[in-house]
């Protein structure tokens, strides 16, 4: 037997057309920092590593599923990054991965990346500001 039923009530409501609130916004992004890390004066974290300027930033840290800001990268060669997000074996024949990776070396990935941060902070404030003017003397000119 079928039983015949109301339909429901439709809300007069209107639906919002964005999220209330400040936007979202994912992990912190300084494009400076990226591009500072690939830079010709950097060179792989790992000490054996002869590459230097042909370096990606590893992120070091997570929130949750997505990757951290970038202010946590810390700088490894193709090979090495591989070995550290677990993509490729470590020459002992072990898994890759972030705690193995770290064992095998001897490096401490976020400590890494908060001293090249630091170097990049420090770098960024010694530069000029757009349209600042900067006065290069010689001591040969102060004759």
């Amino acid at each position: 037997m079928i039983i015949r039923r109301a339909a429901l009530p439709r809300s007069t409501k209107p639906i919002p057309k964005r999220r209330p609130g400040p936007p979202r916004r994912g992990a912190g992004i300084d494009l400076g920092y990226v591009t500072f890390l690939h830079g010709p004066q950097i060179k792989c974290t790992v000490p054996t590593c002869p590459i230097r300027g042909a370096c990606d930033g590893a992120h070091t840290a997570r929130r949750g599923a997505a990757k951290g800001p970038d202010s946590t990268r810390a700088p490894l060669c193709r090979v090495h990054h591989q070995e550290y997000d677990g993509q490729r074996k470590l020459p002992n024949g072990e898994f890759g991965g972030k705690v193995n990776f770290e064992r095998y070396y001897d490096v401490d990935m976020q400590r890494e990346a908060a001293s090249h941060y630091t170097l990049y902070l420090l770098a960024r404030e010694a530069q000029p500001e757009p349209g600042e003017r900067v006065i290069d003397v010689t001591f040969e000119e102060c004759r």
